[in-house]
C-alpha cells in the first residue's frame, strides 16, 4: 500500500485526532482538493523510496534515511549531520518527506483480497496515448482497475493523518497489542511509547490493474484467480462500471451556506411563496379610498358618489383612470365648460386633434388634471400652483364689463374665466380645450388681463413684454392689466415709472383675497388675506390710454362697488399716469433705456399686423358661455350615474406616524391606527431610542399594531401615507436577507411573520399608499391622533416593545470627527458609508504626491466643485481651452521659470527669471494670467474683469431684489446689463470724509431703495429715511490664482476699508462682499453654497437676492468665462513671444493655440 502514499502534510496541518474544521466549502475548494490529490498520486509513483532493512540497528537505519534525505535536497538547503535530530524532526512532523514515511512502513505493504472489479474509468479529461506506448506509461485514468483491501498496518498515530490525505480511508483503528510482531520493531526504531502505535484496518480501494501486477506479481495473480473463481459466471456478464465521482466537500451544505450565509435560512417553499404573492399585495400608487371606484377598463367621469344606493354631492365631478383610481375632481360647471370647448375644437379644428393625438374627452380631461398638479414638469415648464393666483370674480367682472377685457393671459382650461373670449396657457395640449399656446408667442394687442406666476423673473418678463408690445404696436389700442403683489425691490418695480404704465390702485392686503389655486376642484373658492399689498396697473399705448379715459367714470363706480361686495368697504382707483400731466415719470436723472425682447422684436418686424384667430371666440358671449355651463343640459347622462366605491369601509385601516421636535432639539414619536369599521383610534408610543428614534419607526409601529389588532379579520386593507414603509415591508417580505443590518429589523421581522401567518390562513392583506394631507377622511383622523401621541396631548393606548438596537452586539466602523470627541460618527452602511470616512488623500491611489496636490487638497473645501468643473460639460468650450485651464491650475503653462527648471536655454540665468514680454516680476502661470503688465495682456485682464462684473450685475437685476438701485463701475454706460442702472455713485451716498478716488467699487447695491424713489438731489430728511431702511452692499470682484484665495480676499478687504468705514460713520448699514474668481476657472463656496448645518443656501449671491437656480447658472457662466479668457490670454502671450523672437530653447515648440 505504501507505494500509493502521498507527501506528508505540513506541520501546521498535522493532527493526532480527526478535527472538524468550521470553514465554508465552495467549488474552488473541491477543485483544489482534486488537483492536490492528483498531484500527490503523480508524486508517489516517482518517489525514490530508499531500501532499508528494519531488522538492523536504529542508528544504521536512520543514518541511511538521513543520507537519502540529504541527497534529495537542493544545494542551498541545510543538511542534517545528526541522525538523532533527523529522527526527532521526522517524528514531530517538522519534515514532511514521502519517501521517508514510505520506507518506514514499506515492510508491511501487502494486499489480502480483491473485493470488486473490474472498473473502467472514462475520465474525459485524460490524455490519450499512442497504441505503441508501454503499459507503464498508460495514464491511470484510462487503466482498468480493481478494488482491493490492504492488510492491517501498524503505524504511529502521528502518521494516520498522512494516509487520509493520500486518499486511503480507515475503516477502524485500535491500539496495537504488544504481542504484535511489528510492535517491538517499530517502537524500537521510532523510539515511541507503547501507546503511540495503532493498528489500522483499511477500507477497500480501487487500484490500477497494471500497478497491482507489477507490485505484487504472483500474489496478485493468485488473489485475482480466487476472486474470479468465487464470482464465476459474473465476469462474462459483467458490464464494466464507471469509477464513481467523489462527493464534493460541500455536499452537505445548503445553497445559502455554499454562498456564505450560515444564519438560519429564511427561505420559503414554493407553496408559501405563491401564497404570499396571491394573498399579500402592495400598491405604491397613490389611492383615494373616498373616491376610487371599481375598475372600468377606460377613463371615466362621474358626478357625485354612490354609497350603497345613495348618490351624493353631484355638484362635484371626479375623473378616474381605467383601474378606477381617482385622478382629480372639478366642479360640474367647469366640466361643462371644458366639454363645450372640446367639442368645438374637435368640430372646427380636426387637424389639431390629429396633431396632438387626442383621445376621448374623458382621457384628455384626466391628462389635463395631471398637467396642473403641483410639481408636474414637461421639460420646458413646471406647474407651480402656489405661485399662480387667480383674480377674484368681482374685480374680474369689473374689468370685463367696464374696461372691455376680452383676453386672459397665463390662464389654464381649469381656471380661466369663461367671460373672456380668448385665453393663453403654458401647455400645448391645452389647445384641445380652446386655449392658445404660449402667451409670449405673439405681441400683446387688444384689451387683456395678464396674470403670470408670482416669481420675480416671471413678473418682470411679462411686464417687459407688455411694455414692448405697447411700444411696437401703435395702430390699435393695446391695454394689458396686471394684478400683481406689490413686492418692493422686485425687478418689475423699475418699470413702474415707464410712460406706458398707468397705476390703477394699490390695494392693502387686508382688503383683498385671491381665489384659491385649485378652486376648480370644488373646495373653498377664496383664500385668506395675502401677506403683501396688491398693485393693479395697466400697460398701454396712446390709443390704449384714450380707451381707458373713455371708460374711466364707469370703471371707477364699478370698481367701488366690487370692493363693497368683497369687503363691505369701497375703494376708488388712483389712475396715476393716465395723462402726461400726472405721469409719475422718473425722479432720477437717468431715464431707463428700454430694450425690446429680441424674440418679440423679430416677430413684429416679420409680421407688423398679425391676424388673430381665437379658438374660443365662436363660443359666444359670456352670457351664452355661462348658460351652456349648466350640468343639466351640457353633460351626458352617463356622468350622472356614478359607480360604486372600490374600497369597503369595513376592511379599511388607516395608519400614520408623527415626529415632533422638542425645544431641547430632540424629537418625540407617536403613531396611530384608525379603524374605519368601528370608528375608534389606537394611539401607539413607538418607543424609539437613539438611532431608531425616527419617523420610519413610528410608521412601522402603526402598521405593526394594525396587523396585531386585526389578526381575526378575513380581509384587511392598510392605508398608509408612508411610501418608504411600504417599500421596506415589501422588500423584506420577499428578500429578508437584504435587511440583516437594518436598524428597524425587529419591527420588520414581526410584520413579516404576521403577514405570512395571515397568508397561510388564507386571509387577504393589502398595503396601499394614500396621499398625506389630501383630505382623505381616514388618513386625516389617523394623522390627528398620531400628533396627539407624539406631543403627549393624549395618553397612548400601547407601547411598541420591539428591540431598539439589534446591532448593539456588532462591531461597526466609525470615525471621530474631532480627536477630542469620544463618540464616533458611525457609517450609514458598509459600502459608501465606509468610503466617505476614508481620508480624501487615499482616494488618489498610487498617483504621485506633489506640492500642487497638497495645495489643492487644502484648497478643495473652499472650492465649489460643481461650478468649477462645469466647463468640462459645456459644448461651447473646446478641448484646447480646457487643456489650457487644466495646465494653469497645475502650474504646467510653459514659461521662463519652467524653462530654467528644465535646464533649457533662456535669455537670462536669474534665480527667478522675469516675464520675457513685460520684464516685471518673476514669470509663472499666475503671473501670465493675473499680473502681466504688457498692454495686450493687461487689456484682456480688464476685459475679463468687466465682463464678469456685468454678468453678476445682470443676474442681480433678475433676482428677487432686482428692482433696487444698483451702481456698477465696470465698463461704459452702454455696457450696463439692465436699463436704469448707473455708473456713478450718487452724491448723497458718497462718504463725507473719504476721497473720491476710493469710492469706486465694482458694484454698490442699495437694498430697499427702489428705482424712481429718490430724486437726484434729495432733502436731508429723505436721506435720513433712506439710512433707516436701506442696506448698502459694497461688492468687489477680483481674479486670483486658483490656489491663492485667502490672499486675494485679504487684499480686497483692505482695498475698500476706508469706503466701508466712511459709510458706516455717516449712518449707513453696510455689508461688504468679495467675490473671488480663479483665473483658471475656479469658483468658491463663499459666493454660493449649501450649508448642511443651516439647511439652506448661503453666500454673497443669496444676500443679493439671486435665486438658487439662477445662482447656479451664474457660477457656471463665470467658470466658462474664466476658462475662455485664460485661453485667450495664453494665446496672446504666445503670439507676442513669437513676434518678439523669444525662445525657450530647443526641444520646446510653442504654439499660438496651446499652453
Amino acid at each position: 500500500m505504501f507505494h500509493a502514499c502521498a507527501a506528508q502534510p505540513a506541520p501546521s496541518e498535522q493532527v493526532t485526532e480527526p478535527i472538524r474544521h468550521n470553514f465554508r466549502p465552495n467549488k474552488r475548494t473541491n477543485v483544489e482538493s482534486r488537483q492536490k490529490n492528483e498531484y500527490i498520486r503523480n508524486t508517489r509513483e516517482r518517489a525514490d523510496i530508499p531500501d532499508v532493512d528494519l531488522n538492523k540497528e536504529p542508528q544504521e537505519v536512520w543514518t541511511t534515511l538521513m543520507q537519502h534525505h540529504n541527497a534529495s535536497l537542493k544545494k542551498s538547503s541545510t543538511r542534517y549531520s545528526s541522525w538523532e535530530s533527523f529522527r526527532l524532526d521526522i517524528m514531530s512532523g517538522s519534515i514532511a518527506s514521502a519517501p521517508i514515511i514510505m520506507a518506514l512502513y514499506n515492510e508491511q505493504d501487502d494486499i489480502c483480497c480483491v473485493t470488486g472489479g473490474p472498473i473502467e474509468n472514462t475520465n474525459r479529461g485524460a490524455k490519450r496515448t499512442n497504441p505503441g506506448t508501454r503499459p507503464s506509461r498508460i495514464p491511470k485514468e484510462q487503466q482498468q482497475q480493481y478494488e482491493v483491501r490492504y492488510c492491517d498496518t501498524v503505524v504511529h498515530k502521528n502518521h494516520m493523518h498522512f494516509y487520509e490525505q493520500a486518499g486511503y480511508g480507515m475503516e477502524s483503528h485500535s491500539p496495537c497489542p504488544s504481542s504484535h510482531p511489528m510492535h517491538h520493531k517499530l517502537t524500537t526504531l521510532l523510539a515511541a511509547e507503547a501507546g503511540d502505535m495503532v493498528i489500522v484496518r483499511w477500507l477497500p480501494k480501487a487500484e490500477p490493474t497494471q500497478l497491482l501486477s507489477e507490485t505484487y506479481k504472483e500474489k496478485w495473480t493468485e488473489l485475482l484467480h480466487v476472486y474470479e473463481r468465487d464470482n464465476q459466471g459474473m465476469a462474462s456478464n459483467h458490464t464494466a462500471t464507471h469509477l464513481p465521482t467523489p462527493a464534493p466537500l460541500d455536499a452537505g451544505c445548503t445553497n445559502q451556506q455554499k454562498q456564505g450565509t450560515w444564519e438560519p435560512s429564511t427561505a420559503m417553499n414554493d407553496t408559501t411563496t405563491r401564497l404570499l404573492h396571491t394573498h399579500i399585495t402592495f400598491d405604491p400608487q397613490p389611492t383615494n379610498p373616498d373616491r376610487d371606484i371599481l375598475a372600468t377598463g377606460r377613463y371615466h367621469i362621474q358626478c357625485g358618489m354612490r354609497i350603497g344606493e345613495t348618490i351624493t354631492n353631484t355638484e362635484i365631478a371626479s375623473t378616474h383612470n381605467p383601474e378606477g383610481k381617482c385622478i382629480g375632481t372639478l366642479t360640474a360647471a367647469r366640466l361643462a365648460v371644458l366639454r363645450a370647448q372640446f367639442d368645438y375644437t374637435k368640430a372646427q379644428f380636426p387637424d389639431l386633434h390629429v396633431e396632438l393625438h387626442a383621445g376621448s374627452f374623458e382621457e384628455e380631461v384626466a391628462k389635463l388634471q395631471h398637467r396642473y398638479k403641483e410639481g408636474y414638469s414637461s421639460g420646458h415648464h413646471t406647474t407651480h400652483l402656489d405661485s399662480h393666483q387667480t383674480t377674484p370674480d368681482p374685480i374680474f367682472r369689473c374689468l370685463v364689463d367696464h374696461l372691455g377685457v376680452t383676453q386672459e393671459r397665463f390662464a389654464s382650461p381649469l381656471n380661466y374665466n369663461p367671460a373672456t373670449q380668448v385665453y393663453w396657457s403654458m401647455y400645448k395640449e391645452d389647445q384641445l380645450f380652446g386655449a392658445r399656446w404660449d402667451a409670449y408667442s405673439e405681441p400683446w394687442t387688444g384689451v387683456s388681463q395678464a396674470n403670470p406666476e408670482y416669481t420675480a423673473q416671471g413678473m418682470e418678463k411679462s411686464v417687459r413684454h407688455a411694455i414692448s408690445s405697447s411700444m411696437l404696436c401703435k395702430d390699435d389700442a393695446t391695454v394689458t392689466i396686471f394684478v400683481l403683489p406689490d413686492w418692493k425691490g422686485t425687478p418689475y418695480n423699475k418699470w413702474m415709472g415707464h410712460d406706458t404704465v398707468v397705476r390703477l390702485d394699490v390695494i392693502p392686503r387686508t382688503q383683498f383675497r385671491f381665489k384659491t389655486p385649485c378652486h376648480w376642484q370644488g373646495g373653498p373658492c377664496y383664500a385668506g388675506h395675502p401677506k403683501w399689498d396688491i398693485c393693479v396697473f395697466a400697460v398701454c399705448n396712446q390709443k390704449g390710454k384714450e380707451h381707458l379715459l373713455q371708460h374711466q367714470a364707469a370703471f371707477t363706480q364699478a370698481y367701488y362697488q366690487a370692493h363693497m361686495d368683497m369687503n363691505g368697504r369701497g375703494r376708488r382707483p388712483l389712475w396715476a399716469g393716465i395723462s402726461a400731466s400726472d405721469s409719475p415719470g422718473r425722479s432720477m436723472t437717468e431715464q431707463p433705456t428700454f430694450k425690446h425682447p429680441r424674440k418679440l422684436l423679430t416677430m413684429v418686424q416679420a409680421n407688423p399686423s398679425p391676424a388673430q384667430q381665437p379658438l374660443g371666440a365662436a363660443l359666444g358671449s359670456a352670457t351664452t358661455m355661462l348658460a351652456s355651463a349648466q350640468p343639466d343640459n351640457a353633460l351626458p347622462g352617463a356622468y350622472m350615474q356614478p359607480h360604486a366605491l372600490r374600497w369597503a369601509a369595513d376592511t379599511a385601516v388607516y395608519t400614520d406616524g408623527s415626529c415632533t421636535k422638542t425645544t431641547e432639539g430632540s424629537q418625540t414619536l407617536g403613531a396611530a391606527v384608525y379603524f374605519a369599521r368601528t370608528g375608534h383610534t389606537l394611539r401607539v408610543d413607538p418607543n424609539g431610542l437613539g438611532a431608531t428614534n425616527t419617523i420610519t419607526r413610528a410608521e412601522l409601529s402603526a402598521i405593526l399594531h394594525a396587523l396585531k389588532e386585526t389578526t381575526a379579520w378575513g380581509e384587511l386593507t392598510i392605508f398608509t401615507d408612508s411610501l418608504c414603509s411600504l417599500y421596506i415591508i415589501r422588500k423584506h417580505l420577499h428578500r429578508p436577507e437584504m435587511y440583516r443590518l437594518y436598524k428597524h429589523l425587529p419591527q420588520l421581522r414581526e410584520i413579516r411573520q404576521l403577514l405570512i401567518d395571515r397568508a397561510l390562513q388564507g386571509r387577504l392583506t393589502r398595503i396601499v399608499k394614500v396621499k398625506a394631507h389630501a383630505g382623505i377622511t381616514g388618513n386625516e383622523k389617523a394623522d390627528q391622533e398620531a400628533v396627539k401621541a407624539s406631543t403627549r396631548r393624549a395618553p397612548v393606548h400601547c407601547t411598541d416593545t420591539t428591540a431598539n438596537n439589534h446591532l448593539s452586539t456588532l462591531t461597526w466602523p466609525g470615525k471621530l470627527a474631532d480627536p477630542s470627541q469620544t463618540t464616533p460618527h458611525y457609517a450609514n452602511n458598509l459600502k459608501n458609508g465606509i468610503t466617505d470616512m476614508i481620508r480624501q488623500s487615499t482616494h488618489t491611489g498610487y498617483s504621485n504626491i506633489t506640492l500642487y496636490t497638497e495645495l489643492w487638497d487644502k484648497a478643495m473645501p473652499d472650492v465649489n466643485r460643481k461650478a468649477s468643473s462645469s466647463a468640462w460639460s459645456c459644448a461651447a468650450i473646446n478641448f484646447k481651452q480646457l487643456r489650457t485651464s487644466f495646465k494653469a491650475k497645475w502650474g504646467l503653462l510653459y514659461n521662463a521659470k519652467l524653462a530654467q527648471r528644465f535646464q533649457k536655454k533662456t535669455t537670462r540665468r536669474d534665480s527667478a527669471p522675469p516675464c520675457p514680454i513685460c520684464k516685471a516680476g518673476p514669470d509663472s502661470s499666475t503671473h501670465m494670467l493675473n499680473a502681466c503688465t504688457h498692454p495686450h495682456i493687461a487689456s484682456l485682464r480688464i476685459k475679463r474683469h468687466n465682463e464678469a462684473v456685468q454678468l453678476i450685475a445682470k443676474y442681480i437685476g433678475k433676482g428677487d431684489k432686482g428692482g433696487c438701485m444698483l451702481v456698477m463701475d465696470a465698463g461704459k454706460a452702454s455696457d450696463l446689463p439692465h436699463p436704469g442702472m448707473t455708473t456713478t455713485v450718487p452724491a448723497w451716498l458718497k462718504p463725507t470724509n473719504v476721497p473720491d478716488g476710493t469710492t469706486r467699487p465694482d458694484l454698490i447695491f442699495l437694498e430697499n431703495v427702489h428705482w424712481g424713489e429718490v430724486s437726484s438731489q434729495p432733502t436731508h430728511a429723505a436721506v435720513r429715511t433712506l439710512k433707516q431702511k436701506a442696506i448698502v452692499h459694497v461688492i468687489e470682484v477680483g481674479y486670483c490664482g486658483d490656489l491663492r484665495l485667502h490672499e486675494k480676499v485679504a487684499e480686497k478687504n483692505a482695498q475698500h476699508d476706508k469706503l466701508v468705514q466712511g459709510l458706516k460713520q455717516d449712518g449707513w448699514n453696510v455689508l461688504y462682499h468679495v467675490i473671488p474668481l480663479g483665473s483658471a476657472g475656479s469658483v468658491y463656496n463663499m459666493t454660493h453654497m449649501y450649508d448642511q448645518v443651516q439647511a439652506k443656501y448661503v453666500g454673497t449671491l443669496t444676500d443679493l437676492g439671486v435665486p438658487v437656480p439662477h445662482a447656479d447658472k451664474l457660477l457656471a457662466k463665470l467658470n466658462h468665462h474664466a476658462t475662455n479668457m485664460a485661453h485667450a490670454i495664453v494665446c496672446t502671450r504666445r503670439q507676442t513671444e513669437a513676434k518678439m523672437g523669444i525662445s525657450y530653447g530647443a526641444g520646446h515648440h510653442t504654439h499660438p493655440t496651446g499652453g
